[in-house]
């Protein structure tokens, strides 16, 4: 995946994003590796790559932490285990939210809607995408897809204006057709997988 034009670009870049890049690395090779057999020295590859990132940008934490968890409940069949998972999980979302919330010195709801629309008007190219306006909690479930599948497979081929673009278009491309064809052949069950609920939650 590294390899690709995009990849290569912000991997060389001398700044934040090689070392996060680094730190996500570890961190999902040591996902994958201790959702398999739940080995201690997995899990210390864990708490190191989330630490790397975590110095790096803070709420990283919640971010590694919450979708690894979300796989764990899914992955454990103890009902004693998943009732002491379930509050932290909600625990960890809320830590996120007011890590973001802070950093980007959000003090309310409105704060942040004010935020939202001078990003979004401040976005060039094709990766971009009009936003509504999100004048409640209930918007930002609707514009969710959306923002996803934009931030996922954006820009396309069409899209492309520049080489740059045009780099990530292709690995755009190649991404959803990777993408499509995990979808038809792939059944249900092999969805409910801890590391493909893990994978789902952290992307």
């Amino acid at each position: 995946m590294m390899l690709a034009p995009t990849g290569i670009f912000w991997s060389a870049l001398l700044g934040k994003d090689p070392v996060c890049l680094f730190a996500t690395g570890l961190y999902a090779y040591g996902c994958f590796a201790w959702l398999k057999d739940f080995k201690p020295r997995h899990a210390a590859l864990i708490v190191v790559a989330a630490a790397i990132a975590g110095s790096v940008r803070n709420y990283f934490l919640p971010i590694m932490g919450v979708p690894l968890a979300i796989a764990f409940l899914f992955q454990t069949r103890r009902p004693i285990v998943r009732l002491l998972m379930l509050p932290a999980i909600c625990f960890a979302v809320l830590i996120s939210f007011a890590q973001f919330g802070q950093r980007m010195n959000l003090t309310s709801f409105d704060a942040f809607v004010t935020y939202q629309s001078n990003v979004a008007g401040g976005w060039k190219g094709g990766s971009s995408f009009a936003l509504p306006l999100i004048s409640s909690p209930i918007m930002l479930v609707v514009v969710a897809p959306l923002a996803i599948l934009t931030a996922l497979f954006r820009p396309t081929l069409l899209e492309a204006h520049n080489l740059f673009s045009l780099a990530a278009a292709l690995d755009n491309t190649i991404l959803f057709i990777l993408f499509v064809y995990a979808v038809k052949r792939s059944r249900f069950r092999e969805w409910l997988q801890p590391e493909v609920i893990w994978m789902s939650s952290f992307v």
